[in-house]
């Protein structure tokens, strides 16, 4: 029986970014910021919590940990798209979660009364351990962004594609205070959620316009 995804033609999702010329950028060089994983330009791939400690926890926290959920990274521009690539260490795929949430990333736009969503970055269904994906955005005015990293998947690498010329700098500010830290299991962690964007700490974070940590863990909030 042929797939579903074949026959509607809605469903298939271009693998590549098409024609558009685009200039890759690495999310760990300046201006981009990198928000809610720890020592990002530090460590081999981007994880939550310190791999001793993850270790000295329990066997599924240090798992767990290793995986992207509440990562963002920030940035403006006046490119009229962005676009992805990412290169994952392991791709998260389960039942009751949508494969935008566990190894997608979306993306919003902040302003001044809060931010927008525009659009998640769709991976093709069958995809391995990596994807280019672009969003087209309306017009060329100097915005602010924020894309979420995915919830379930160890994300290797990513780059950040942009029109070459195209103007770029640092993000809207966050309030001028610390990190709110989010503690807890499977509800936290963003299990279930239909998309990064939309794990509850992602959300606080957005109505406040604070920084955040996901310190949460299906299935292991012990304390």
């Amino acid at each position: 029986m042929e797939s579903y995804i074949n026959i509607d033609k809605n469903m298939i999702v271009n693998t590549t970014i098409g024609d558009a010329e685009v200039v890759w950028l690495d999310v760990k060089r300046a201006p981009f910021s990198l928000h809610g994983l720890h020592d990002p330009m530090n460590t081999p791939f981007f994880c939550r919590v310190p791999f001793d400690v993850a270790a000295a926890t329990s066997a599924g926290v240090e798992a767990l940990s290793k995986e992207s959920a509440g990562g963002r990274v920030r940035f403006s521009t006046n490119s009229p798209y962005i676009a992805i690539r990412a290169k994952f260490r392991v791709v998260g795929r389960s039942s009751h979660l949508t494969l935008v949430s566990s190894s997608g990333f979306d993306l919003y736009v902040d302003g001044e009364f809060g931010s927008r969503f525009i659009k998640e970055f769709r991976m093709p269904y069958d995809m391995v351990d990596s994807y280019e994906q672009i969003v087209y955005l309306d017009g060329e005015s100097m915005r602010s962004y924020t894309i979420n990293f995915p919830v379930h998947t160890v994300v290797d690498s990513l780059e950040i594609g942009l029109k070459p010329g195209s103007a770029i700098d640092g993000a809207r500010p966050y309030r001028d205070i610390k990190p709110v830290v989010f503690y807890g299991s499977s509800i936290v962690h963003g299990t279930a959620a239909s998309r990064p964007g939309t794990i509850y700490p992602a959300i606080i974070s957005r109505e406040l316009n604070i920084d955040f940590r996901d310190i949460g863990f299906s299935g292991m909030a012990k304390g």
